[in-house]
Formats: C-alpha cells, structure tokens, sequence
C-alpha cells in the first residue's frame, strides 16, 4: 500500500513511482552484485517510447530559405502584427518592407552570403527587423552582449570575420570593435531610407544562419 497527498500527486503517477520502486527493488535483490546506477527502472515499452517515439519528430521541410518562409507568411496575414516591443509594434509587411531594406542596405554595402555580421542590441522591434534583413541578406547573425568584456568582443568578431556592427547608438564607440564599421538600430528600414530590398541574391536553405559562442569558462570561446 502506498499513502500519498492528492493535491500533489495523481493516482496513476503514484501507480508508475510505486512500479518502479518495486522493479529497482526486484533486480537489487536478485543481482546484488550490481551497482544501483545500472539498473534500468523503465520497461521495454516505456524505454521504446522515450528513446524511439518521442524522438521521431523528422517533418518533410519546404526547400526554401527563412527569408522566403516569411514571405509566404506575409502573403498570408500582411495585416496582423508580427513583432511588439511594448512601445512600438509592425504588421507582417511592415516587418517585411523594413527588412528588405536593411537587407538592400547590407548588400549595398558589400555583404554576400555567408558573411558575418555582427550584432549589438538591445531587444526591440528593430532587432527582429535586423535578424530578418540579415537572413534575407544571406549574412550570418552574430549576436553579441553588451555585458561581453572588450577582449571577448574582439575575439568574436575576429574568428568570425565581421567587419559591420549593429548597435543602438552608432555614435558611441564600442569596446574590442574598433575595427568594425558601425550601422545605428534607428535606421535601419526606416521609411526616409530608398526602398529596396537585396536583389538577386540567393539563399539556400542550409546556409549558415547565424553563429554561437560557448562561454569560454573553460577555454577560449569556440563558435
């Protein structure tokens, strides 16, 4: 027999706690010789379902890119809103119009695909807008933090080659990127700009899209 609390457990998790602890209890005694840690408390069945079932989760994927995905969503809702940040907020085709224009700009400015470009902002309606134009752009999105050291900045955006940084106030030198140019958050998409978008630039699907760095704790920082 086995009393538990009701307003903590249900009849049938107790049911699956209790069966184990008997089947830990069954194989201790019959192999005493064993460590405990090498007894498996699942049955074969629910091994099955957590190593086979649960795992099978492979989806057939459209061969299209993340900027092209949205897209197809923008065709489909162009009116509902896409992105908030509490103080401002864009429909899917604003979202779309701004970040054809950052891409437009990146292109412009020398970006092909696969080319690193760094970014520094806080969260905002435009730090989507330039993860999506970077997508679209075919760069690779490197997200940095403001409470990273300069040496680490610097060692990011060496290893990953960038050499343009997005950041909220241009005008404010950032520690460890004195190398990379700079673009400023408020402009990016923003309506005064020439409207555009990245042209005849393709981007497959298995590109890289971004890249991430370990925390360095125990070594030098690996992407």
């Amino acid at each position: 027999a086995v009393e538990y609390s009701s307003d903590l457990y249900d009849a049938s998790t107790v049911q699956s706690l209790f069966e184990r602890w008997v089947r830990l209890l069954d194989e201790a005694t019959a192999h005493p010789e064993q460590p405990l840690d090498t007894i498996d408390l699942l049955t074969t069945d629910e091994r099955h379902d957590a190593v086979v079932e649960f795992n099978d989760t492979a989806l057939p994927l459209p061969e299209l890119s993340l900027g092209e995905l949205f897209v197809r969503q923008v065709a489909r809702t162009p009116d509902a809103p896409a992105v908030t940040d509490g103080e401002s907020s864009l429909t899917y085709a604003e979202l779309d119009v701004r970040a054809d224009r950052f891409a437009g700009e990146l292109v412009a400015r020398g970006v092909r695909p696969g080319d690193a470009v760094a970014v520094l902002l806080r969260r905002s309606v435009e730090m989507v807008t330039t993860v999506l134009g970077l997508m679209k752009a075919g760069a690779v999105y490197v997200p940095l933090d403001v409470r990273y050291p300069a040496e680490r900045i610097r060692h990011v955006l060496t290893e990953t080659g960038a050499r343009l940084l997005v950041t909220d106030d241009p005008s404010e030198p950032q520690p460890g990127a004195e190398e990379c140019e700079l673009i400023g958050a408020a402009s990016i998409g923003a309506a005064e700009t020439e409207p555009g978008g990245p042209g005849e630039v393709t981007v497959h699907p298995e590109s890289a899209a971004y890249v991430m760095y370990t925390s360095g704790s125990s070594g030098v920082p690996k992407g």
